[in-house]
Parts: structure tokens; C-alpha cells; sequence
């Protein structure tokens, strides 16, 4: 029984983690299809996160996901084109989205 009760809490605690913004992705700007038509488009990509207790933190880990890809891939905004969420246990968020490189992203 201690075997399985130290599973169920490790399944737990790991299901409630959050995620932390690299240095740069603190930097990335959420923007809206106006700004975007000064930007350059680098890439359309779709990211799935279940990391999260709550629409809402499920949503912002999302977010947080992203911003970090947006850098790695050289942006430095990105702009959402479809978001579904749900809590995390009932199946997470998902977002399709739009990666730019804006000379000014806080537009």
C-alpha cells in the first residue's frame, strides 16, 4: 500500500507543477493581428500542455511553453490563432499560434 500511495502522490505533485519563463521568454509579447502585419513571420506551430491545476494556470503554463519556444526559434512575439482549454486533468490546454520577429513587439 505505501508503494502505491507514494505513485498517487507523485502523480499528483507532478500534475500541479508549474513553468518557469527562460530569461529571454520573459521578453515575448503576446500580440494581436494588427501588430502582426509590421512583423515577419518565422513559423505557425500548435502546442498542447495538461501541466496544471485549474483552467487558468493551465492556460498561463500554455503560455509560458510558448514564450520559450518563441525564442529558441529566434522570435520575439507570437500571436494566437486557436485556443481550446479545458482543466488540465480534463484533457489541457491546446494553441496554434504564430511566431514573428516584430522590431518593436510592445506596439
Amino acid at each position: 500500500m505505501k508503494a502505491s500511495s507514494f505513485t498517487l502522490l507523485t502523480l499528483l505533485i507532478s500534475g500541479c507543477s508549474t513553468i518557469d519563463l527562460s530569461n529571454g521568454g520573459k521578453n515575448v509579447k503576446l500580440i494581436h493581428a494588427e501588430q502582426a502585419n509590421s512583423c515577419k513571420l518565422l513559423t505557425k506551430s500548435y502546442l498542447h500542455n495538461s501541466k496544471g491545476v485549474g483552467l487558468e494556470e493551465c492556460k498561463d503554463n500554455a503560455h509560458k511553453k510558448i514564450k520559450n519556444i518563441v525564442v529558441d526559434l529566434g522570435g520575439n512575439a507570437y500571436m494566437v490563432t486557436f485556443e481550446k482549454s479545458k482543466l488540465c486533468a480534463a484533457g489541457g490546454t491546446g494553441v496554434s499560434y504564430n511566431v514573428y520577429n516584430c522590431l518593436d513587439s510592445e506596439e
